[in-house]
């Protein structure tokens, strides 16, 4: 952790003790720490949000995966176009609102709206944290009605094995069952080593995945602590990946390379996650089902596990999940049709007992 002395706070005749973020290594705080003395150290009141985003905020996730970098730096770019000259201790909820707002106005997706919220959120809070602020005032802003999550796009149980009856002779087949066994991301997909497998004591160990910023791409960790996680995996899914280690260690004996990837293209190169998703999509309109893209594998993982009873807990383990909050707003709409079913499981408790009126 960096932290500066300010100038004398002529309020209270005190410095100010402020933190300019946390790295890696303490060569890398050391040289954070003289960056911020050389540039003279910019007072807590004279702040604006852009100076505190790009200076402080974005390189303090420094230890975040690619990906998530990425996504912090779009929604810097985006926060700062529009609140990035307020001074970061002036910013009102009603500044806030009001950007919120304006992307509903925009037509930017609810999605990205959502990010761009959350990120907003996290920042302001990291500025209460380190004394910027006496407060978050996003914390106070209702987001424009139409934020809350839609219908995600998954496959019932039967959609789900009618694809992988429809893509059994593919050279994917293996992949999608994957997805569909563990839930996986696509990027964790992308980056899953046969070292990362255990098939005799039947254990997937999610280590790595790929990021993107862009079209790049880069190998890294998971995109969160949760992320890196263990998965028990079925017997048929099993027996599936026994005998694509057989079939694809003969495919690359023809050019000359050994399997480290599961998922690869046939010359043994790895896949790129935009072109894995692209192939699945292709196989998708070959089935004749719902397009649900990629991401709707795992999803429908989730779904059936949770209709078959899996506790909320194992199921955003499994999915390496931050928090179960996140797993159960994900899947509300299962989690209501989960309250339905327990209610009628209560029917006949009591035979013959009815509740009369007053």
């Amino acid at each position: 952790m960096v932290t500066v002395e300010s100038e004398i706070d002529p309020s209270t005749g005190k410095r100010r003790q402020v933190s300019a973020g946390t790295y890696r290594t303490k060569r890398d705080a050391e040289q954070r720490k003289a960056e911020v003395v050389a540039s003279g150290f910019e007072r807590p009141e004279a702040m604006t949000l852009r100076s505190f985003l790009v200076e402080e905020w974005l390189p303090s996730k420094a230890e975040k995966s690619t990906a998530t970098q990425a996504q912090y730096r779009w929604a810097a770019d985006r926060l700062c176009a529009a609140l990035g000259e307020a001074k970061l201790s002036g910013l009102t909820a009603r500044q806030v609102q009001a950007f919120h707002e304006g992307l509903r106005a925009e037509g930017l997706s609810s999605r990205s709206r959502q990010a761009l919220g959350k990120v907003l959120r996290m920042a302001l809070s990291d500025a209460v944290k380190r004394g910027y602020l006496v407060r978050n005032v996003a914390d106070a802003v209702t987001l424009p009605s139409g934020e809350r999550r839609g219908e995600i796009a998954l496959w019932s149980r039967e959609q789900a094995s009618e694809f992988l009856a429809a893509t059994a002779p593919d050279r994917h087949f293996p992949i999608w069952m994957l997805a569909l066994a563990t839930g996986l991301r696509r990027g964790e997909l992308c980056a899953l080593r046969w070292i990362d497998l255990d098939l005799d004591t039947a254990r997937l160990f999610v280590r790595q995945a790929v990021g993107l910023d862009g079209y790049e791409t880069s190998v890294g960790k998971p995109k969160s602590r949760a992320a890196i996680r263990t998965i028990g995996i079925d017997e048929d899914t099993i027996a599936v990946l026994r005998d694509w280690a057989i079939r694809q260690a003969a495919e690359l004996e023809f050019v000359g390379r050994s399997p480290d990837l599961v998922a690869t293209r046939s010359d043994g190169a790895a896949l790129h996650p935009q072109t894995l998703a692209l192939i699945f999509k292709r196989a998708v309109k070959d089935s004749g089902l719902a397009d649900i893209g990629l991401h709707g594998l795992r999803h429908t993982h989730a779904t059936m596990l949770l209709e078959a009873g899996v506790p909320l807990k194992v199921v955003s383990e499994r999915l390496g999940h931050s928090s179960i909050a996140m797993t159960a707003d994900t899947y509300q709409h299962v989690i209501d049709h989960m309250q339905d079913k327990a209610a009628l499981a209560m029917r006949g408790l009591g035979p013959g007992l009815r509740v009369s009126g007053a």
